[in-house]
């Protein structure tokens, strides 16, 4: 039941409106960054574009920036870290 209960909050704080807001900015930001460094040359020639390849380079960097701010966010309200056993 604990396990559930910290997932919540983790997901609670993760998803909340100052987070959630920043952690898309990056992820638009370092997304299409990313892909027009790696997948430059298909757009340019619209040859065959691996769609699963570009939502990937959005969704890791919003995750990343989620879980870090969320991090964040409780160690500056004194909170331990949250480790699930």
């Amino acid at each position: 039941m604990r396990v559930v209960l910290v997932w919540f909050t983790l997901f609670k704080r993760a998803f909340s409106m100052p987070i959630f807001i920043d952690s898309l900015k990056t992820a638009l930001f370092v997304g299409l960054l990313l892909n027009l460094i790696n997948h430059g040359n298909e757009f340019l020639h619209v040859s065959d574009i691996h769609w699963s390849s570009i939502l990937l380079n959005f969704i890791i960097p919003f995750c990343v920036s989620a879980y870090s701010g969320t991090r964040a966010a409780y160690r500056t309200c004194g909170l331990p870290p949250t480790r699930v056993k």
